[in-house]
Parts: structure tokens; C-alpha cells; sequence
């Protein structure tokens, strides 16, 4: 068969070989790669091209000539439309060892380790497991505020009635939300301009109240529709409302400025033993029951005989640093959200572990000014990785061993290959917090070389 680039407009027909990060596939015409919006692997498809790069075409599926046999029924009826989901068709069994495959392909392909990566741990829950979801809001047709999910590879809205990686509950919530924002007249966000932007929703894990809070623009509702909204949740369970504000243009969930809150400051989730306050607008694990096995298998893998130090770098509310502490005789938690510092200093207290102190700032300048050194260093960073003057610090260090927890597997490649060659992979495992998804959670323990 020809390696000559298809034209734009082209119809292919292609089997379909492998998924890529963004929930999309990859298929073969000839010689030349072929990405397409949505297709499973085994499956033979016709699609038409519509973007011819250099090397690869990018094609749009029109029909299924062969189906996989991975493939299942989705459980949503908003499934193809809405983006929060890439593979409710996917067989769960599928999806975990795509996962697996890919936190292997990323570990060979950046880092040069040929690793054999133990099945996943599959999540407790695939329906109503995560305890936070972002709704957006968009003008309707007649200028009225819709309130849902972004549609997939879109910044358009698709008006969900109800979430169901939420609990049915939710969706009453978002009824209450729209109907408030349609009896006042509020303006969605457009254009970098308007009231409302985002409306988000937290659902503690063992705790029956929940937290919630509306991102507004440039503009903020009347202190009565504010108020309007919190009696209107607090009736529906929520514990906890803050009001933000966003000017940013950048399509991002995130207030940046606090107007009001209702309600308590903060709310608490159980993981495992651990009851754990967090901030009204702090992080949490977005899946608790996920969350839980990741920290039983931190514990495995630290070996930890107790009487150690352990130091952790990115620590939150404490929760990962809590569930290794019982085996330690010191705990030190870094973490750069002050707030967020003074709720572990609380979740510490009220555990009784008091040997537990935390302290506010940047990883990069509070490593270096900590005396001696851990046994054990727990690293727990954003999704984008380590920074290099972390990764300094901690070569400086020299700890025995590293608890390396990563949600992606091209970045942890990436921060293998600068730890090197100070420190080598011991161990990995890898447990499922975001099914439906391309996301791969996993947890490394290196160990000085």
C-alpha cells in the first residue's frame, strides 16, 4: 500500500491499532499514521480527513464497519457529546490495561526503562466516584444562562441534567443552580465579560454535606441572589458556598479572588482511618475511594519498619503523609498553599499525631533550610512535574529513598531521567483514579544509587 499523505476531504478506510492521551485513536493507512477523534482498538472504520500534517493525517470517524471486541454499551446518555468521558464504550478491563501499557510506553520512550508495570489497582467505583466536578455556563440562544459540561473537543456547552460520575443527588443541585440563575437574570460569561462562569461541587467522601462554589467574571450577583443560592443549596445539603471571582481570560475553574463564603470554611472527608478537614476552596483527591488503595500501596512499597524521618514535599492537608506516619518517628510536610499548611497542623492535632509539624512555602527554598535528612521523602507535585530547583534540592538531600506519586506518566518519565543517575527505580504500581479516562495515577519508590 502507498505512504503517500491522503488528501483533505479523503475517505480511508483503516483498522484501528491503539488510543493516544487525549481519549482519541490511532489507526494506519499504509504507511501513514492516522489520528482519529474516536475509535477502539480492533475495530475496522471509514473516516474522512480533515487536517494533513507533515508526517500523519487526522481523520473523523464516520462509521464502525467492525466493531472491537472491547467495545461495551456506554452508561451515559450524554457519552460522544459531552467531553468528561473518553471511553464509557471501552471495556473496563480495556481501559486498564491501555493504562498500563501506556505508564510503560512513557517509562521506556522518555526515561529508557524497560518496566514490567504490575495490572492496576481498579478503582472501588466506575459510576458516582468522583467528589468533584467543574460545570460551566454559557449564553443560550436567547441569552439565557445554560449551566453543564464542555462538549468534547469543544468550548461549547452541553446541559447536562446530572453527572453521573456524581451522585444522583447532584443533579437536583444543578436545577436549583439554573432555575436561581434564570430568575435573576444573570449573565453567563462571553466574550471576557459577565457574572457567571463556573459552578463546582464537592461530595466528601463518609460526609453528607457538600461544598459548592460559583465562579463569577468581571461582574458578581447581588449580595440578595447570593444569598438566594445558599438557602436554596443549604435546603439540598450543602455545607459549605463560596462566591469567587475570575477576571482571567484562561478557561480555568479557579477563583481568584474570594467575595463570600456561607456556611463552614471547611469540610471533612474520610480516607480510610484518617478523617481530614480541608479548606472550603483547598484540593482534595477527586476520588476518595481510589485515593484510599494509592495510600495502602504507598505504605507497601515505603517498607517502612518504623523509628524514620519522613518528609513530605507537596503535602496538602496531609493526607498521603498521615497514612506513612504511624511507622515513622518524625513527619515534616511542605506545602506551598499557606491555608491549606494550617489545615494539616489542625487534621494533625485532631489525630493525635504529634509528632507531625508542617511548615508554608516553596518546596525548592524550605528543602535546603530543613537540617539533616529524611529516610524517606514523599513527592506528590502537580501534574506537570518536579521543577529542576526541587529536583536540586532534593539530589543535595541525598535521601535513601523516594515516594515518587505522579497522575502523569510522561512527567514522571521526564523527572526519572533528572534524578538520575543519583537514584534508580525500584518499584511502581499504578491504581485507577479517573475511569473513563486516559489518566494513569501511579506511586514510584526510588532508592539511592
Amino acid at each position: 500500500m502507498s505512504d503517500l499523505l491522503p488528501t483533505m476531504g479523503a475517505e480511508l478506510e483503516l483498522e484501528v491499532t491503539d488510543l493516544n492521551v487525549d481519549g482519541g485513536a490511532v489507526g494506519r493507512h499504509g504507511g501513514v499514521v492516522c489520528f482519529l477523534d474516536h475509535a477502539l482498538p480492533g475495530s475496522r472504520v471509514r473516516a474522512v480527513v480533515e487536517a494533513v500534517k507533515k508526517r500523519r493525517v487526522e481523520a473523523r470517524v464516520l462509521e464502525t464497519l467492525r466493531p472491537s471486541p472491547w467495545e461495551e454499551r456506554p452508561f451515559c446518555s450524554y457519552f460522544g457529546v459531552c467531553g468528561g468521558c473518553a471511553w464509557q464504550d471501552l471495556s473496563y478491563t480495556g481501559q486498564l490495561e491501555w493504562k498500563r501499557g501506556r505508564l510503560e510506553a512513557a517509562l521506556q520512550r522518555i526515561a529508557g526503562l524497560s518496566v514490567k508495570v504490575p495490572p492496576l489497582t481498579p478503582s472501588p467505583r466506575l459510576q458516582a466516584f468522583r467528589n468533584k466536578v467543574e460545570y460551566a455556563f454559557a449564553p443560550g440562544a436567547g441569552g439565557e444562562p445554560l449551566l453543564g459540561l464542555r462538549q468534547k473537543f469543544s468550548h461549547a456547552l452541553c446541559p447536562v441534567e446530572v453527572c453521573a460520575l456524581q451522585s444522583a443527588a447532584s443533579g437536583k443541585i444543578l436545577g436549583k443552580v439554573r432555575a436561581w440563575a434564570g430568575e435573576w437574570r444573570l449573565r453567563a460569561w462571553e466574550r471576557n465579560a459577565g457574572c457567571l462562569r463556573y459552578f463546582i461541587l464537592r461530595e466528601p467522601k463518609g460526609n453528607p454535606e457538600r461544598m459548592a462554589e460559583l465562579v463569577c467574571g468581571d461582574e458578581a450577583p447581588p449580595e440578595a441572589a447570593g444569598r438566594a443560592l445558599w438557602d436554596g443549596l443549604r435546603d439540598l445539603g450543602v455545607g459549605s458556598f463560596l462566591i469567587s471571582r475570575r477576571r482571567s481570560a484562561r478557561d480555568l475553574a479557579r477563583g481568584e479572588e474570594r467575595l463570600e463564603l456561607f456556611g463552614s470554611r471547611s469540610l471533612g472527608e474520610r480516607l480510610g482511618d484518617l478523617w481530614l478537614e480541608f479548606p472550603a476552596w483547598g484540593f482534595m483527591q477527586t476520588n476518595p475511594w481510589a485515593a484510599e488503595l494509592l495510600y495502602s500501596r504507598a505504605r507497601e512499597l515505603a517498607g517502612l519498619s518504623g523509628g524514620g524521618k519522613i518528609w513530605d514535599l507537596y503535602a496538602g492537608v496531609g493526607g498521603l503523609g498521615f497514612s506513612l506516619s504511624r511507622e515513622a518517628a518524625e513527619l515534616v510536610g511542605v506545602e506551598i498553599e499557606e491555608e491549606a499548611a494550617r489545615a494539616a497542623e489542625d487534621n494533625a492535632r485532631r489525630l493525635g499525631l504529634g509528632s507531625c509539624r508542617f511548615v508554608a512555602g516553596d518546596a525548592a527554598t524550605i528543602l535546603p533550610e530543613l537540617p539533616g535528612r529524611p529516610d524517606l521523602l514523599i513527592l506528590d507535585p502537580p501534574r506537570s512535574g518536579l521543577d529542576r530547583l526541587v529536583i536540586a534540592a532534593i539530589k543535595a538531600k541525598v535521601s535513601p529513598g523516594l515516594l515518587y506519586v505522579s497522575c502523569d506518566p510522561a512527567a514522571l518519565a521526564r523527572d526519572l531521567t533528572l534524578l538520575a543517575p543519583e537514584y534508580g527505580l525500584a518499584a511502581i504500581e499504578a491504581v485507577d483514579f479517573f475511569p473513563h479516562t486516559p489518566h494513569v495515577e501511579s506511586v514510584a519508590l526510588l532508592r539511592l544509587n
